[in-house]
Order: structure tokens, then C-alpha cells, then sequence
């Protein structure tokens, strides 16, 4: 196959299946299906109904939003806004949640942990703040 090079926009109002990579220098929008069998590397945004797989870092400015799995190998994960400083494993966190905790640059704890619904299966992503122990 060869390749197909594109100097402006490329639009899909259905769907985009790529073999091997697709790569998005800032925002990847499609307004029904992604399918992808390697890697989506995009410098914006990226919204997927069913897997997020990132194999180093995960930048979200504002929503994150998967409908099954959120999966990252790398670190760090800046989710914007106050949240962006270190972050550091904390499996057994006083949130009582297995999860990632982060200092915020507002000198308050955060927990982010994945919630699975054990009646669908579908997981859920949470950020919690820690109560400080007084």
C-alpha cells in the first residue's frame, strides 16, 4: 500500500481504519468510529468509546473519556487544570483505593483509581481528594 501525504485537513464523517499508525499533530476528531491495530498518536485530544492505550504519557487538558479501559504504561499523567504535579504509585492510598496519587500544585493529595461496575463490567475513572487526617 502506499503512502497517502495530505498538506491540510482530512475529515471523516464515518469511520478511519488504519493497519499501522495514525498520527495526529494536534486534535483527532471523527464522528463515529476509530479502528486502529497498532498505535493513535495525537498532540490533542482523544476520545475512544471502547480501549485508551498510551505507552508513555497521557495528557488530557480536560476530559479523559473511555466507555471500557483506560490503560498507561508511562508516567506522567497531567490531567490539567490544578492536578499537574508528581506523580507517584500509591497502591494501598488512604482513599482506600488502589491508584495513582497525585500532589496537586494547590499543595492538596489526590487519588485517581479506575472503579469497575461489577454488574456490566464497564470501568469508570475517578479523581478523589484526600481528607488530611486531622
Amino acid at each position: 500500500m502506499a503512502d497517502l501525504i495530505v498538506s491540510g485537513n482530512v475529515q471523516a464523517t464515518r469511520s478511519i481504519i488504519a493497519s499501522q499508525n495514525l498520527q495526529a499533530g494536534n486534535d483527532a476528531f471523527i464522528s463515529n468510529n476509530i479502528g486502529v491495530t497498532k498505535d493513535v498518536n495525537a498532540g490533542g485530544s482523544v476520545i475512544a468509546s471502547k480501549n485508551l492505550q498510551a505507552g508513555h504519557d497521557l495528557y488530557a487538558s480536560d476530559d479523559a473519556v473511555a466507555g471500557r479501559n483506560v490503560t498507561s504504561t508511562g508516567q506522567p499523567t497531567n490531567l490539567g487544570g490544578t492536578v499537574v504535579g508528581k506523580l507517584f504509585l500509591d497502591p494501598g492510598s488512604v482513599a482506600h483505593q488502589p491508584g495513582l496519587k497525585l500532589r496537586g500544585t494547590d499543595g492538596l493529595d489526590y487519588v485517581l483509581y479506575v472503579a469497575i461496575d461489577p454488574a456490566t463490567g464497564f470501568a469508570s475513572l475517578h479523581l478523589t481528594t484526600i481528607t488530611p487526617n486531622k
